[in-house]
């Protein structure tokens, strides 16, 4: 098992959530231990020539370093926090010496900035494990030994695109003519759109499939070979149409997940968000915009390249679209001229806001056109208290 792609991977899933990486001292307090029901005081692990007390003992825990950071950062006004972080702990027995991997993670306060669209909501148990629920989507193929250990030992399910030339691939893309039974095929459709038919998608899911025979942990590789060796299940999904595409036999879109099969199409939006944000947005952002070369690396000039980088990256897809299409033939000032609100303007001050026709506006900035086409000046300086205009 490749624990170091696995670490990798997880990081940058939740780093692209909005979960910030820790990294906290591995020495700590020997008082912490009493803390806790999960670990004990005779436990710990000392220090020869401590600097200190407080950093006197391996960690047992990854939770008091996280609770520190928390703490710090209440300090400073910061309440609403999302924190993980990847480390050890060094726990002392009879038999020896036994250090452990461990991945914490901490949420604190609120899920979002405080904002009047929206109600506040606060960060829980439930959102924490929602986060990681489905931990790998459109990240490219990992090996079955990989997946395993994802989803048995961290109990994380997967979402994985399946490569042509495996033989769960072609078994699965053979059973598309076969009709369901609702027990181990599934077969599902989404309606589409118009004339063209748009977002329309169907697919078939596969429960149990075992020609995957590397789906298992390093003992399960040794006995591939075996007479008596038992491959491990796994789901499958088929897609055959999807995205505006039609596939033709022997060139579905495959995935293996371990995810319940009897709702593909569910399986199949979930992959779809993550893989829309990952291809059209992180990657993109990051390669072709250069969203993380900052111009300095203090908190001002970052907050303004990244909002300023995503503001021009949206609306430059937005012209990308068919509508955006035709407002750039047609031009801004053509389409000024359509628009019925075309010569109003917006004024702001502070709290307040109002808004004006242009030629009203004129009239209270003592600007008044010589001829008003759409307002009557002396019914404007009536509304808002304007002495007459001082002839000259």
């Amino acid at each position: 098992m490749n624990k170091e792609k696995i670490e990798a991977v997880s990081a940058e899933f939740l780093v692209s959530n909005g979960v910030f990486e820790s990294m906290s001292n591995s020495l700590t307090k020997p008082e912490y231990a009493s803390l806790s029901e999960s670990i004990r005081e005779e436990r710990n692990v000392g220090i020869l020539n401590a600097l200190s007390n407080d950093l006197s003992v391996m960690r047992q825990s990854m939770l008091f370093g996280l609770l520190e950071s928390i703490s710090h950062n209440l300090n400073r006004k910061t309440s609403s926090l999302r924190l993980f972080e990847f480390g050890n702990t060094y726990h002392k027995y009879e038999s020896g010496y036994v250090e452990n991997k461990h991945l914490a993670m901490i949420f604190t306060g609120n899920r979002t900035r405080e904002h009047w669209g929206h109600e506040t909501q606060s960060s829980d148990f439930f959102y924490m494990k929602g986060v990681i629920q489905v931990l790998l989507m459109d990240r490219g193929f990992l090996d079955g030994e990989t997946l395993w250990a994802i989803k048995q030992t961290y109990g994380v399910d997967f979402v994985i695109p399946s490569k042509d030339d495996m033989q769960v691939t072609a078994e699965a893309r053979a059973l598309r003519s076969h009709k369901a039974d609702d027990q181990y095929l599934f077969r599902a459709e989404r309606a589409g759109e118009g004339e063209k038919q748009t977002g329309q998608v169907k697919l078939y899911g596969i429960k149990g499939v075992t020609a995957y025979d590397q789906y298992g942990d390093a003992d399960h590789q040794k006995r591939r070979n075996r007479k008596d060796f038992e491959p491990n299940p796994l789901n499958v999904i088929v897609v055959y149409q999807w995205q505006g595409k039609r596939y033709g036999p022997g060139h579905e879109k495959v995935f293996l997940t371990s995810l319940a099969i009897d709702q593909p199409l569910t399986i199949l939006d979930l992959y779809d968000l993550r893989s829309l944000i990952e291809n059209c947005a992180f990657r993109e952002l990051k390669q072709g915009w250069h969203l993380a070369n900052f111009p300095k690396k203090t908190d001002a000039a970052v907050r303004g390249h990244v909002f300023l980088t995503l503001v021009i990256f949206t609306l430059t897809n937005a012209y990308r679209t068919e509508i955006g299409q035709e407002l750039a033939q047609a031009g801004i000032r053509r389409q000024r001229l359509a628009w019925q609100e075309a010569n109003k303007v917006l004024i702001v001050a502070a709290d307040y806001y109002a808004i004006f026709d242009l030629e009203e506006l004129f009239i209270i900035f003592n600007c008044e056109p010589e001829i008003c086409w759409r307002v009557d000046p002396p019914d404007v300086r009536q509304c808002y208290g304007l002495p007459d205009p001082v002839a000259t």
